[in-house]
């Protein structure tokens, strides 16, 4: 599973292009397990920002592939925790379970304005 964030200004930041222009982007990208993958940002853009999860590929014995008969399960899930004003009187966390079902999938975890 990747995480994909979209700024104000349309600039999208992934695996392959972890910094936004203006600032922010990923901690290094965690390719052999299940993360964490972190975003962030000191000083965010004003406007609507939105944050995807791409269910991309399974891992198994021989490592990452496409093969959805191998699944072992219908659904996977991801949990996203979004934090807004980190160590600040003003933090707040929510968290979303995203569901995943097949691989190609890019959902929508959610759009918040700054």
């Amino acid at each position: 599973v990747d995480l994909h964030v979209i700024s104000p200004e349309g600039h999208h930041a992934f695996w392959a292009q972890p910094l936004l222009p203006a600032g922010g982007g990923f901690d290094v990208d965690s390719v052999d397990g299940a993360g964490p993958e972190i975003f962030s940002v000191t000083a965010p853009a004003r406007g609507a920002w939105q944050a995807y999860v791409n269910y991309w590929g399974n891992f198994g014995a021989s490592g990452y592939h496409f093969d959805e008969k191998t699944r072992k399960q219908d659904v996977i899930t991801a949990r996203i925790t979004l934090i807004v004003h980190e160590n600040t009187p003003r933090e707040r966390r929510e968290s979303f379970v995203v569901p995943l079902r097949k691989i190609g999938d890019l959902n929508l975890v959610r759009s918040f304005v700054f």
